[in-house]
């Protein structure tokens, strides 16, 4: 119970830092919550460990940057990356959660090493890259 607290604080303290400030805009609103199910590797470091994964009303970038830093790999998104996310996913791997969210809001992703690409599909079409 001491670990589902810790990494729930932990959560939302990250969900804060990341959307400069977000309870401050949106009071009383819990964003969501974690849990580790079950450890492996990939992507970045942790990508396929297998977590609970609980989003509220999050913000689409606040929950991606999260979740790429659960799997310990870097992300960059465009600034017009924008909406919100709720979802309620159980035992899945940090980069099977990234699939779902990021296809779930029309954009696309590939992945560099361990740095995450985010965006709308016309700009990897341009650039004839691979697409996850």
């Amino acid at each position: 119970m001491k670990s589902r607290f810790l990494i729930r604080s932990v959560l939302i303290l990250v969900l804060i830092a990341l959307s400069g400030g977000l309870f401050a805009q949106t009071s009383g609103i819990d964003t969501g919550s974690l849990n580790r199910v079950a450890p492996a590797a990939s992507m970045g470091s942790l990508a396929e460990t297998k977590y609970d994964i609980e989003f509220r009303q999050a913000p689409l970038r606040a929950a991606l940057q999260f979740l790429s830093w659960i799997g310990g790999a870097k992300i960059i998104m465009p600034e017009g990356v924008t909406g919100t996310v709720t979802i309620i996913f159980k035992n899945i791997a940090v980069r099977e959660a990234i699939t779902s969210i990021v296809k779930a809001n029309n954009l696309e992703f590939t992945v560099e090493g361990n740095v995450v690409r985010v965006g709308g599909r016309e700009a990897f079409k341009e650039s004839g890259e691979d697409l996850q």
